[in-house]
């Protein structure tokens, strides 16, 4: 990724100027000296492709045969609820304070989460007047690549939430294929390999700076995002170290353990 790229990814979150404390420049310098090439950073919706389910159908038994035993198809689930497509007031409010703590929280939670990996340059910032916060951090060490997360507060999840659903299974029959994982309060993470492309934001919630080209939108990651049961949404795209790799460095359990830390929420 060039300086341009990485820029134009950080605009894309930041709310105005970044703040005082950080250094755009010095970002991207380390951000180049910690990975080869490095993902565009977007923040974006989780567009899922819908998986339709086939239906086996069999002719009829032999005579004097049983039928054979039905066969159960897995059609596919939804992640979520969709809402009525209605107009969100944006709530006007400051949600940047928060991510700094979030990056820190990531910091804290990673070599637990994967062993041996420590976290490089990053950038933070919100979207104007919506309750929509995240970073993005480098990871080095034992895995390569960088870690963004995004975390929508209740009205801007409300938008996101009229967003067509598609369908998931809970198990993987075909490599990339989008999968919902079940967790204990019975709310679903959408696990999925997506484009840039698919991570844009509703029109709403975009910041009308951000630019992408056919470079951004033809980048590949993987995103677990958390349909929270209080309506809330916690996203966390694993970044590849180049456009060469697969969509990301982290596994699944990974990418999951961080959507659902419930330190991620404003």
């Amino acid at each position: 990724m060039n300086d341009q790229e990485l820029t134009t990814g950080l605009m894309a979150l930041a709310d105005g100027a970044p703040p005082v404390d950080v250094d755009v420049d010095a970002v991207i310098l380390q951000s180049r000296q910690g990975v080869r090439r490095r993902r565009a950073v977007v923040l974006a919706v989780v567009a899922t492709v819908a998986v339709l389910g086939g239906v086996l159908a069999f002719g009829g038994p032999p005579a004097g045969m049983s039928p054979p035993p039905a066969t159960v198809v897995d059609k596919g689930l939804h992640p979520y609820e969709r809402l009525p497509s209605t107009p969100v007031p944006a709530p006007n409010v400051d949600v940047s304070s928060k991510s700094p703590a979030f990056e820190e929280l990531l910091k804290t939670r990673l070599p637990a989460v994967v062993p041996g990996a420590t976290t490089g340059a990053g950038s933070w910032g919100s979207v104007k007047n919506w309750d929509v916060g995240g970073f993005f951090v480098t990871i080095e060490g034992a895995a390569g690549g960088g870690i963004t997360v995004t975390v929508f507060g209740p009205e801007s999840s409300k938008v996101m939430r009229q967003l067509p659903p598609g369908t998931c299974v809970e198990s993987a029959r075909v490599p990339g294929e989008p999968v919902c994982l079940r967790q204990p309060d019975r709310s679903f993470v959408l696990v999925a390999d997506v484009t840039g492309r698919d991570v844009r934001l509703p029109e709403v919630l975009k910041d009308p700076r951000a630019v992408h080209s056919e470079e951004i939108d033809s980048q590949r990651y993987r995103v677990a995002t958390h349909y929270r049961l209080d309506g809330t949404i916690v996203r966390v795209q694993g970044n590849s170290p180049d456009s060469h790799s697969a969509p990301t460095a982290f596994s699944n359990e990974q990418l999951v353990a961080f959507a659902t830390d419930p330190g991620f929420a404003f």
